[in-house]
């Protein structure tokens, strides 16, 4: 998980080898994935995001940032015990 915040590696949801003649395969081997690969652009600015917030709930106490960093914990922290 660490190195999902940085697209260090993209997260797997779906992978499946299949040979000739399974799940439509016409080759001698197919290959069907699935991957949470971000936008660059859009990933590197949410960082940004994701410290500024971090920034307004540490030092200036900002309840709407600790809301953002509790939703984003909520959807993060859990992967970490997977590691």
């Amino acid at each position: 998980p660490w190195s999902w915040l940085v697209l260090g590696r993209p997260v797997s949801f779906y992978y499946e080898s299949p040979t000739f003649g399974q799940s439509g395969c016409r080759a001698g081997q197919c290959a069907s994935e699935v991957l949470a690969i971000g936008t660059p652009l859009l990933w590197w600015a949410g960082l940004i995001g994701l410290v500024y917030c971090l920034y307004r709930w540490v030092l200036r106490r900002d309840w709407r940032a600790g809301a953002i960093l509790c939703g984003l914990g909520a959807g993060l922290l859990p992967w970490f015990d997977y590691q």
